[in-house]
């Protein structure tokens, strides 16, 4: 009787370990794929947000149908899917971000070029980006045209 209860006390114990670790991981996934969506990763990746949020969604009932390995693998993979989704928008903000600073570049230089074939003299002032706010700096430039005299 002893030995019965102690295996029954065992076998609940395991279960409930079993289910900690599955919860935890499905609270997890559901913050990864909100920050993901918060940052705007939806509309960067959208196919990495849909197959996180489906995982997502699958974790949660697994887990309401106690079925904790599924639910903590699936949970896994959402968290997964959203950090891919996240880093692919952060790297398609970030290739925005160069593209937008090249052209600005290539317009102060055309503006150079043409400041010097008019005889003029050109002070450049350039803001660039500022840190991973996705904000584009300005450009200010101020052309100064000297004049000789015979």
């Amino acid at each position: 009787m002893k030995f019965a209860c102690a295996s029954i006390a065992l076998v609940l114990a395991g279960c409930a370990s079993e289910k900690t670790p599955a919860v935890a991981d499905v609270a997890a996934s559901r913050n990864a794929v909100m920050n993901a969506q918060t940052v705007g990763a939806a509309e960067l990746a959208p196919a990495e947000m849909s197959a996180a949020r489906d995982k997502m969604q699958r974790a949660s009932q697994a887990l309401a149908a106690k079925d904790y390995d599924t639910a903590r693998d699936l949970a896994q993979q959402a968290q997964a899917d959203a950090q891919l989704a996240l880093s692919k928008s952060q790297s398609a903000r970030a290739t925005e971000q160069a593209n937008a600073l090249q052209h600005d570049v290539m317009v102060l230089q055309q503006e150079v070029v043409r400041a010097r074939s008019a005889g003029a003299t050109t002070t450049t002032t350039a803001v660039g980006t500022s840190g991973t706010t996705g904000t584009t700096g300005t450009t200010t430039t101020t052309t100064t045209t000297t004049t000789q005299q015979q």
